[in-house]
């Protein structure tokens, strides 16, 4: 979403982002005088509460024309929407199905997973333009759905270059966690700590390597897992880490300003990719940060959906099962830095969305757009 925010900005457009402000923006958002928040944090105690207060709020500007609604959770944002929408357009952008997740956090509450999956599909009515990550999330959710995959943006594939001495970048930008060791091959794996992640298989695959250390190998550097981000299951996986008997493989935890995500990337030896679908129709956002730096990555392999990657397999390693992981981990620390160095020629995100949606956006502005 903030990537839309982003490319309507360099348009000309006034925008504002609504939602649960949880961090701070970047500072290219954060400084930009056409942007405005609106935090819904402060009302969440009280959900109908909240859904009256958007819904008023909505309906009493009528300056807007144009509302992008991300799914999950999207049904009941759309039904606070205004009836009459006049010239306005109403974008439903799918990026998963809420239902899926809803069935991952309560696996026995069948039927109310069912009826959110209805609420998904009546509220998806009062979209006037639907947008999906995958061809085959759109398929199943739509067959006119315009197909917009995630692409790295311009900062992943230009200035975002390696510390010259990433041991101090280390000490000054997270200096609450000890740094590697100087020889460890660093991996990192970022994380929004949702249920569709499997970060169980990190602590597997370091406790296997440290009850098995004597078959690491003598001379293969270790291997340091840094996870980054924010969200609701890191407490759990911090207090499992914490229980971690040392090894040649170890975590840590970090959180990393925004600026500095793409320098750790570039830093990195490799990348760690342990989403799991949900639906087993949407695509892991991180894998495209990771090519636009240029990074290999070691993916989670949940199905026929990640045949819609671009085709790097020489940049892409997958895995099904725990004992794969901790093969391709050890393979990364046996055969030197991951790396080629050379980042890959992609299209970026603002070049994708400009090209996709430029031209409907344009038609907008001629009719009087700019919020």
């Amino acid at each position: 979403m903030l990537n839309h925010a982003r490319a309507l900005l360099s348009r000309g457009w006034q925008v504002t982002l609504v939602g649960y402000v949880e961090n701070a923006l970047p500072p290219d958002l954060e400084l930009n005088q056409s942007l405005h928040v609106w935090d819904l944090k402060p009302y969440a105690a009280g959900k109908l509460r909240l859904w009256l207060r958007l819904a008023r709020g909505l309906r009493a500007d009528s300056r807007w024309i144009l509302a992008i609604v991300q799914t999950p959770p999207g049904f009941p944002v759309l039904w606070a929407l205004p009836w009459r929408r006049g010239r306005r357009e109403i974008v439903l952008d799918w990026h998963n199905l809420g239902a899926s997740l809803y069935a991952l956090k309560r696996p026995t509450a069948v039927l109310r997973s069912k009826l959110y999956g209805l609420c998904d599909y009546l509220a998806a009515v009062r979209a006037t333009r639907v947008w999906a990550v995958s061809s085959a999330l759109a398929a199943r959710v739509d067959s006119s759905a315009t197909v917009i995959a995630d692409a790295p943006s311009a900062v992943f594939c230009s200035a975002a270059s390696a510390p010259e001495n990433r041991l101090e970048w280390w000490r000054r930008v997270i200096p609450d966690q000890p740094p590697p060791p100087a020889e460890a091959a660093w991996v990192v794996m970022p994380s929004s700590w949702g249920v569709d992640e499997e970060h169980e298989l990190i602590l597997q695959t370091a406790r296997f390597w440290s009850a098995h250390a004597g078959e690491w190998g003598v001379g293969i550097r270790p291997v340091v897992v840094i996870a980054t981000g924010r969200g609701p299951g890191r407490d759990a996986f911090e207090r499992e880490m914490g229980s971690l008997p040392s090894g040649p493989v170890s975590v840590r935890v970090a959180w990393l300003p925004p600026e500095q995500y793409p320098v750790i990337l570039a830093a990195a030896d490799a990348g760690l990719c342990l989403h799991r679908s949900s639906s087993g129709l949407d695509l892991p956002m991180k894998l495209a940060d990771m090519r636009g730096a240029g990074l290999p990555a070691i993916v989670l392999d949940y199905g026929a959906v990640l045949q819609e990657l671009p085709p790097d397999s020489d940049r892409c390693r997958f895995f099904k099962s725990r004992e794969e992981l901790g093969t391709l981990v050890h393979e990364l620390a046996a055969h030197g830095r991951g790396r080629s160095g050379v980042i890959v020629d992609c299209e970026t995100w603002e070049n994708r969305w400009n090209r996709i949606l430029g031209p409907w956006c344009a038609l907008l502005e001629s009719k009087g757009g700019g919020r």
